[in-house]
């Protein structure tokens, strides 16, 4: 299967690389998959997904990247992680997937159905790639410059959620920085002492940032009717069990 990227990267010669191809999960990555012992260290799995199944990584017009995929990996997106992951799963069981959500409104948890090929994606132009987002705080006045969280910052927002939830305001907004006040790659405890709205400022500036693939599915409640919105999580192994 081929896939465009909402993203991809732009080499030192001006190529852009926003097309991949990837194959389908066999018993090797099941086996994986199914390894409790190993999914509870963080997200390995999803490397070795990206890794195994993507063949390779194309220009619109065919020319193939000649670095590794692993480097490749290194320079793709959240979102074209993501974006990837959607299609193995599609390639691999079809394009339907049954998932449940519970109602923001009563609590009922309600069985769905979803076409995987609908998900909207948000495509970046290539004028736009490698842009250097610069910001003016709103209460401090200080300057920062955002980035496009990659690979690493998947696994670093993943031990976040799981070992820092003192730190999950701060320190997920610094994963969207690439200097703030002049220091590069600013920690958490750099925004320690920054006013909430310009930590909101940055969050909502970084929402706008590079492309996007629509993982908010939108559903009826059986019992009270009402719309509510559930996020597919397509980091979660049980994403590519069979359902």
């Amino acid at each position: 299967m081929e896939c465009l990227l909402p993203d991809g990267f732009k080499t030192e010669s001006g190529m852009v690389y926003d097309k991949v191809k990837i194959g389908e999960i066999t018993g090797r990555q099941q086996n994986y998959l199914m390894d409790i012992k190993s999914l509870q260290s963080g997200l390995n799995h999803v490397d070795k997904l990206l890794e195994e199944l993507i063949q390779g990584f194309y220009t619109q017009d065919g020319n193939q990247y000649q670095g590794s995929i692993k480097s490749a990996l290194n320079r793709i997106s959240v979102s074209d992680i993501e974006t990837v992951l959607v299609r193995i799963r599609e390639n691999t069981f079809g394009n339907i997937y049954f998932l449940k959500g519970k109602c923001t409104h009563c609590d009922t948890l309600n069985d769905m159905k979803l076409d995987l090929s609908s998900l909207e994606v948000t495509r970046t132009s290539n004028e736009d790639k490698d842009k250097i987002v610069e910001l003016t705080l709103p209460k401090s006045g200080k300057k920062a410059q955002l980035k496009l969280m990659g690979l690493d910052a998947l696994h670093k927002s993943w031990k976040i959620f799981q070992k820092s939830q003192s730190e999950l305001l701060t320190a997920t907004a610094s994963l969207a920085l690439k200097s703030l006040d002049g220091k590069n790659d600013p920690t958490s405890e750099d925004l320690k002492s920054l006013p909430i709205l310009d930590i909101k400022y940055i969050n909502d500036e970084y929402a706008k940032l590079g492309g996007k693939i629509d993982t908010i599915v939108t559903h009826e409640c059986k019992e009270c009717g009402k719309d509510f919105d559930t996020r597919l999580n397509v980091v979660d192994p049980n994403f590519f069990s069979l359902t």
